[in-house]
């Protein structure tokens, strides 16, 4: 009878480490994909107003 309780607790024991470091990946992955898009975004902000003041300097000729 111990050995069932031993063996239920440790599958269970398993089961949660497995989660816990499921999940501690998912949000290292998820906190890559936050910065990426995060560089990404003031990357085309600045090509974009690099492009807007290019225009404006020809305009002004």
């Amino acid at each position: 009878m111990f050995f069932f309780f031993f063996s239920g607790r440790k599958s269970l024991y398993c089961l949660l480490l497995i989660t816990y470091y499921s999940l501690l990946i998912t949000h290292y992955s998820l906190l890559i994909t936050y910065y990426l898009l995060l560089i990404t975004h003031y990357s085309l902000l600045k090509n974009q107003n690099a492009y807007h003041e290019m225009h404006s300097v020809r305009h002004r000729q």
